[in-house]
């Protein structure tokens, strides 16, 4: 069963779908299935795997003509264009620096 685990969390695969592959493993054998929690510990206290959550940045955060920052900008646009037509009463202008 280790070996299972070891193998589904190496490939990438969450704990949720490792659990399920070890679960299937241990009916088609007739043992008792294992709770999330137990492979859960046992990654977390298994001397061979090494895991860590990869960091994250967003997109666009840091460069504002990112193509992420123009499509945003023109959906938030589309957005406040679209909510006054239907009655919203807000009213928008639209600056850009590089054309002044």
């Amino acid at each position: 069963m280790a070996n299972k685990i070891c193998n589904a969390v190496s490939a990438g695969i969450g704990m949720t779908q490792a659990t399920l592959r070890v679960n299937l493993y241990l009916e088609s054998k007739g043992s008792d299935r294992v709770s999330y929690s137990a492979v859960r510990n046992y990654v977390e206290r298994s001397y061979v795997l090494h895991l860590h959550k990869r960091a994250t940045k967003k997109s666009g955060s840091t460069d504002e003509d990112s193509k992420w920052a123009r499509a945003r900008l023109n959906q938030c646009i589309q957005l406040l264009i679209g909510g006054a037509h239907q009655g919203c009463s807000i009213r928008v202008r639209i600056f850009d620096e590089r054309q002044s």
